[in-house]
């Protein structure tokens, strides 16, 4: 399963913030960027959109950054997928008006156990935290 380059840059980012939400400190983007070898600006927008998701708290100033508000135990992969993630594998399958059967339904008898994959993969992200 591949996932764009924003998810995986969301998912190393509150990674290296898990520690400020116990701490209670907040982390430069710039040093995670570096530290990860990332694009500072890319990061950035990263940030805000996990800010409007109420993911991160973010402070200006000299000792100001970003850090997790959300506890990390309790913080899913799945969360964090699901802000930048908009479609899953079982929308490649299905009609585009939900009330109508899929035209190809018949000639794809694995669309189950597409549905069945997706499933099991969805309940791995619910369950693995970022602790």
């Amino acid at each position: 399963m591949r996932f764009s380059k924003k998810t995986d840059y969301a998912i190393i980012f509150i990674d290296a913030l898990k520690q400020s939400y116990f701490s209670g400190g907040f982390e430069s983007v710039v040093d995670i960027a570096k530290a990860h070898r990332m694009s500072k600006l890319f990061l950035e927008k990263i940030a805000q959109e996990l800010r409007e998701e109420g993911v991160v708290q973010s402070h200006r100033g000299r000792a100001g950054g970003y850090r997790l508000v959300k506890n990390p135990s309790v913080l899913t992969l799945f969360d964090v997928i699901s802000i930048f993630e908009k479609t899953d594998i079982r929308q490649r399958m299905k009609s585009l008006n939900p009330d109508i059967r899929c035209p190809a339904a018949k000639l794809v008898p694995q669309k189950k156990r597409w549905t069945d994959i997706e499933e099991k993969i969805k309940n791995i992200f619910q369950e693995t935290t970022f602790v």
